[in-house]
């Protein structure tokens, strides 16, 4: 019995179309293939110390053929045990730990520049990663399902925005598959964890192409480590991240410092023969090797009041196109329970309130949006989650309930759809062409909540630049 045609038959078969069944031609696959090799920084086996001064490292990668978005940065992080009473608390769903990552060439050429990494991780890895990708991740990988109850650690979210002492449970929205928030050790007792971050997960840059290049020269990547606060807290109790007294981290008298150890860049090496002599005959070909690159930056900005203005001015010396712009706003307590409280739901209360309430954005002084975008529950009917859910398809974020907890705003220019943004494709070269002429993206909160309206705003571009590497040079423009 015929099984007829695909779809890909159908669209590529002309006007007339055989099925699958009666075509016996075979074609030759060749596929990449890797092996890791495990590359120090220049700390040379000891512990880097976490504590309020943003310590660095860089990791020296030697000339060869690789795959970036395959390699993994691996480590462990070392909380000595708080003071008496005390339990420690830390992030789960962000690589907290960093705080800058860059990439960059021999002759200083910025590849990847990603700042503020734990917040931009908190929110975009969640909306960009497919729930079919998601659920194979772990806890290893600083981002994966709790495999809770709603109403238990680590599903437990922060219940109470802009204050502390409170007691009052916020449980998730999604049993089991809803992102593991907060960790918590043992009442007096130091914390260990190790973590694995394959570089795919530095979503909307150089750092997550999945792509076999060959670098002639040695090229680094420096890691700017996050200071304590926003790595962990202690508090009173266990029963959730806001209940008994959260305060910033302190260790025992006599204690010593968060220290990251074992810090190490797997690097995913091609080893294909063929691929190899292919991708060196690229970048030795007249013109070297030239690919369109994502190439995100981040802005933060503090504010006040119950109406908000945050203008982001951009200029052609940024890149070739704008894809995407996100934004997010976090309360400007960045510390304890709320180091990484985003949290914009419109059915918040006292404990949680809502911090955008009506807003719009604008580009180039012309609004992006024709009507104001009313969060709140009972006029705006979560018009903000209408507009996004598009973009959300697919996505870890899988109701209102959890994207109003991890709440952000995007205006995208790319259009490229969620599945394609979440395979972390390339291929296609999108967004609002930049010229010469400098223009300025706006987000204007025109009603911010009346209380607790000290915020902090994230907002984060991503550009299309051009990268070309040649055996004497790397140029990105």
């Amino acid at each position: 019995m015929s099984e007829g045609a695909s779809q890909s038959e159908i669209a590529e078969g002309g006007s007339i179309v055989r099925a699958s069944q009666l075509d016996n031609s075979q074609k030759l696959f060749d596929a990449s293939s890797i092996v890791y090799n495990q590359l120090q920084p220049n700390t040379y086996g000891q512990a880097i110390v976490i504590n309020n001064s943003n310590a660095q490292t860089t990791i020296n990668v030697p000339s060869e053929v690789f795959n970036i978005g395959d390699s993994v940065i691996s480590g462990s992080i070392s909380i000595p045990a708080p003071t008496a009473g005390n339990y420690i608390w830390y992030y789960a769903d962000q690589a907290a730990e960093i705080q800058h990552i860059q990439y960059f060439s021999q002759s200083n050429q910025m590849i990847c520049d990603l700042d503020y990494m734990g917040n931009y991780y908190h929110v975009v890895n969640k909306k960009e990663t497919s729930l079919s990708d998601y659920l194979t991740y772990d806890p290893l990988n600083r981002f994966s399902p709790s495999n809770c109850l709603v109403n238990t650690v680590p599903a437990l979210r922060n219940s109470i925005a802009g204050g502390v002492s409170s007691n009052i449970p916020s449980p998730s929205s999604v049993n089991f598959t809803e992102p593991a928030y907060f960790q918590v050790g043992a009442l007096g007792a130091a914390v260990t964890y190790p973590f694995q971050i394959p570089l795919r997960y530095f979503k909307n840059t150089f750092l997550e192409l999945q792509k076999v290049i060959y670098m002639p020269n040695i090229s680094y990547i420096k890691i700017f480590f996050s200071q304590v606060q926003k790595v962990c807290y202690m508090s009173t109790s266990n029963a959730s991240p806001s209940a008994g007294t959260p305060v910033a981290w302190a260790p025992l008298v006599g204690g010593s410092n968060v220290t990251v150890a074992n810090l190490s860049l797997f690097l995913a090496v091609e080893t294909n023969k063929n691929v190899r002599a292919e991708k060196m005959a690229e970048v030795m070909r007249p013109g070297g090797m030239k690919m369109f690159i994502p190439f995100t930056m981040c802005y933060r900005n503090s504010n006040t009041g119950t109406i908000q203005n945050i203008n982001i001015p951009i200029d052609s010396g940024s890149g070739r196109s704008i894809r995407k712009i996100i934004h997010t706003i976090y309360n400007g307590t960045e510390q304890c329970d709320t180091a990484y409280d985003c949290s914009n739901i419109a059915n918040g209360n006292a404990q949680n309130p809502q911090k955008a309430l009506v807003f719009y954005t604008s580009y180039n002084s012309t609004r992006i949006q024709n009507l104001n975008i009313d969060t709140t529950a009972a006029t705006g009917t979560f018009l903000d989650y209408l507009l996004q859910k598009r973009n959300l398809k697919g996505s870890v974020l899988q109701n209102y309930n959890s994207y109003g907890y991890n709440w952000y705003w995007e205006d995208d220019f790319s259009g490229v759809g969620s599945k394609y943004t979440q395979d972390n494709n390339n291929e296609l070269v999108s967004g609002i062409p930049l010229s010469g002429i400098p223009v300025t993206w706006t987000f204007q909160g025109v009603t911010m909540a009346a209380t607790n309206n000290s915020y902090v705003h994230y907002t984060y571009v991503t550009f299309t630049k051009e990268l070309t590497i040649t055996p004497q040079l790397v140029e990105v423009h």
